[in-house]
């Protein structure tokens, strides 16, 4: 019985896919999709972080969106 158990295991566990959620992402400034401010991203993406590692005061704080 154990046996059939780990069979069955191995089986099932081969049969999985794994589909990667990281890559193909859009990210854009606000909600409205606005093509000249699109940009390719991968996932994790902090989208301000060029600007405050800078040291601008005044880099977008506002609402973004990610589209795959």
């Amino acid at each position: 019985m154990i046996c059939l158990q780990m069979l069955l295991a191995i089986t099932t566990w081969s049969q999985r896919s794994e589909i990667p959620l990281n890559t193909d992402w859009q990210y854009m400034p606000g909600y409205t999709k606005r093509p000249a401010f699109v940009r390719p991203v991968t996932l994790p993406h902090t989208w301000n972080v060029a600007e405050a590692d800078a040291g601008v005061k005044n880099y977008y704080r506002g609402e973004g969106s990610y589209e795959r």
